[in-house]
């Protein structure tokens, strides 16, 4: 009986035990488990992150590579003040636009500016190279006055050196040396918030394939 009595004591503190032992591991292991679950949800969130970065980032180059073909091409010139003073002084005396093309598998070109002139216009004129819209901010669309100028080009004889395959970097350019006078853009709207725009457009219609 005493053996019995003293079998039964064990075994049910040994059962005892097993269920304290079991309610103190189960807690630790819940808490691990929800460590990994958090974990795992953080690096969700930066792997998304990541994933909207690098789309934006896609979507940013795809629409600057459709910008970059046909016409119209506009061209923003900020800290036009600036830049005039550096090309007075001769620290920058032309400023050339990110390149684009006439047309997919067209020609490659870039515009050219000498907000201070260039040549025998220096300091009169702006002189303007494959450009031939200056656009006038003017609030008033009634009031605004564009100046525009059109470039005929021959593909041969003296416009070779111009529109020939490019021996360097980029061939020599060619344009309006007497675009619009100094006095003009200091008195006009064209320069708005230290800013103009210029845009160049071209026939396409008249495209020979080569």
């Amino acid at each position: 009986s005493s053996s019995s009595s003293s079998s039964s004591s064990s075994s049910s503190s040994s059962s005892s035990s097993s269920s304290s032992s079991s309610s103190s591991r189960n807690p630790k292991f819940s808490f691990f488990s929800l460590n990994i679950q958090i974990s795992f949800t953080k690096c969700l969130t930066k792997s998304y992150a990541e994933i909207r970065n690098s789309l934006e980032s896609q979507t940013k180059r795809i629409t600057a590579l459709e910008q970059c073909f046909g016409a119209p091409f506009l061209w923003k010139i900020d800290s036009y003040a600036e830049k005039l003073n550096n090309a007075k002084s001769g620290k920058q005396t032309a400023l050339f636009s990110s390149p684009f093309y006439t047309h997919r598998y067209g020609y490659r070109m870039a515009l050219s500016v000498s907000l201070y002139g260039n040549g025998d216009a220096r300091g009169k004129y702006m002189s303007v190279y494959l450009t031939f819209t200056l656009i006038d901010q003017n609030p008033e669309i009634n009031a605004r006055k564009p100046i525009v100028y059109t470039i005929n080009p021959s593909l041969t004889g003296d416009y070779n050196q111009f529109l020939g395959k490019p021996m360097n970097e980029r061939n020599s350019c060619f344009g309006a040396p007497r675009f619009v006078k100094l006095e003009l853009m200091e008195m006009s709207t064209y320069i708005l918030n230290d800013e103009i725009y210029l845009k160049v457009t071209m026939n396409m219609d008249q495209v020979v394939s080569v």
